[in-house]
């Protein structure tokens, strides 16, 4: 966790999360409930920060899916299945981040 104040006195707390690159054999759907509990994790530990709310998670480009062969070959945005799958990921992150009062 990351927490910055401006001369305003007000915070922004900041939370990275960095999970493994998705072997092939995890589906994206499963990779994005790791993530999931990768947030829980970072937004247990703000009860340390003076500002009592995570405001932005951090995460690597292309994750939950991750830069590797497979994704480039299966989870291109091609056809509607693809695109369903990839909804259900943006789905799940959000009602996550708004679980956690992101």
């Amino acid at each position: 966790l990351t927490e910055m104040e401006n001369q305003h006195g007000k915070y922004l707390t900041i939370g990275a999360v960095q999970p493994a690159l998705r072997p092939s054999h995890l589906s994206p759907i499963e990779a994005a409930k790791h993530v999931v509990h990768l947030m829980k994790e970072v937004a247990s530990k703000h009860d340390k920060c003076k500002h009592k709310k995570i405001d932005l998670f951090i995460l690597p480009e292309l994750c939950p899916l991750g830069y590797s062969e497979d994704t480039f070959e299966k989870f291109l945005p091609r056809d509607k299945s693809v695109m369903e799958t990839l909804e259900s990921i943006d789905q799940l992150l959000q009602s996550s981040a708004k679980e956690l009062d992101c």
